[in-house]
């Protein structure tokens, strides 16, 4: 959703005409206006980025009205460090699944003790389960 006052006061302070910014991004001046006048609008994604391309300071977070600018090389730190977290779930999930088999075919402790070696010493999960199934050994 786009906040259509803050789209106008961006588009005055560029001293664009409603009708220059909407020649200019290929849209009909009744639907620029209708974007301004509204408090919310929800406009296609080509059409932000057209907006974006007119309005320079136009993002995406500051249109939704936060006034914050979108920091992109923070998200983008963000997302590769949540791609790295779980690529490590995903190796402690398949790690996990082996101890499950190896238990469920485990006849004495020795063999137990064994599977439960092959958990990861520094994951907490795997402390604390490792833990729970000595206990039950």
């Amino acid at each position: 959703m786009i906040n259509g006052q803050l789209v106008k006061e961006l588009r005055t302070k560029k001293k664009f005409t409603l009708e220059h910014l909407a020649e200019t991004i290929g849209v009909s001046r009744q639907t620029l206006y209708r974007l301004e006048s509204s408090k919310t609008y929800s406009p296609r994604a080509s059409l932000v980025k057209k907006l974006e391309s007119q309005l320079g300071s136009l993002t995406l977070a500051y249109a939704m009205g936060d006034g914050t600018p979108l920091d992109l090389e923070a998200l983008h730190q963000k997302i590769a460090r949540l791609e790295l977290e779980n690529e490590v779930l995903k190796n402690e999930k398949a790690t996990f699944i082996k101890i499950i088999e190896n238990l469920s075919l485990a006849k004495d402790k020795d063999a137990l003790n064994g599977s439960l070696s092959l958990w990861p010493a520094q994951s907490g999960l795997g402390a604390a389960v490792g833990a729970s199934l000595q206990a039950c050994a």
